[in-house]
């Protein structure tokens, strides 16, 4: 059940299974020999069969440990290779409009952030305005909000500039909608253009990779 909630695609998960199987096996391996080396020296060990086992869970908690991290790995650079194919595409949209749907459809598709939309900071007025929302964000919304200076988490993000994820925005103060169905935020600035903003109804949903994907796709958004 762990890997199966680490988010892990099916590849990894094999993966990391397989490494801890062969960690359990090698290290089992390893502790029979000592075992067979010292009792044919006459050197008698207390509990050889706990021994033995205990070394294996042990190989294999290892194994799993280094199967997950290579897994990890080899899905991160997987998404990031998957993204830039993507995000390629993105200069030959000819409209504002339609580089914000297609940034938005890429983190809908690629990226599997399924509720995702951009607000843009328009003309003398202190608003960020929604320009693209994914289907998915639609039900969370009675209208699509216009964020204004001090009203929300992104009105915040955009002014300071900086990356926000929350894990459950329900705990801050700032959350435009305080019954908000949204838990999980990821907010990228768009430099003086506006926010990109990704939720999840999942509290937690997010992890560092989520966030690193997301602001890479907001770099390739603003450019």
């Amino acid at each position: 059940p762990y890997l199966y909630r680490s988010r892990l695609d099916a590849t990894a998960i094999t993966t990391t299974v397989l490494w801890g199987y062969i960690g359990g096996v090698a290290l089992g391996i390893i502790s029979l020999l000592v075992v067979s080396h010292q009792f044919l020296k006459g050197i008698s060990l207390h509990a050889p069969q706990h021994v033995v086992a205990a070394t294996i869970t042990g190989g294999a908690l290892v194994g799993t440990a280094a199967g997950r991290y290579d897994a990890l790995n080899r899905q991160k650079a997987a998404l990031i290779g998957s993204l830039q194919e993507a995000t390629a595409e993105l200069s030959t949209a000819t409209t504002t409009e339609a580089v914000c749907q297609h940034a938005v459809d890429i983190a809908n598709e690629v990226l599997d952030l399924p509720i995702a939309g951009i607000w843009l900071h328009e003309g003398d007025e202190p608003a960020l305005v929604p320009e693209a929302i994914s289907d998915h964000a639609m039900p969370e919304f009675d209208a699509t909000p216009t964020f204004r200076p001090g009203d929300s988490l992104s009105w915040g993000a955009f002014e300071s500039g900086d990356v926000r994820r929350y894990d459950d925005v329900s705990t801050t103060t700032d959350v435009y909608n305080p019954d908000t169905m949204i838990r999980s935020e990821i907010i990228v600035p768009l430099g003086d253009l506006g926010v990109m903003n990704f939720g999840s109804p999942e509290p937690g949903r997010f992890d560092a990779l989520d966030e690193t994907v997301a602001e890479l796709l907001g770099t390739a958004t603003e450019a």
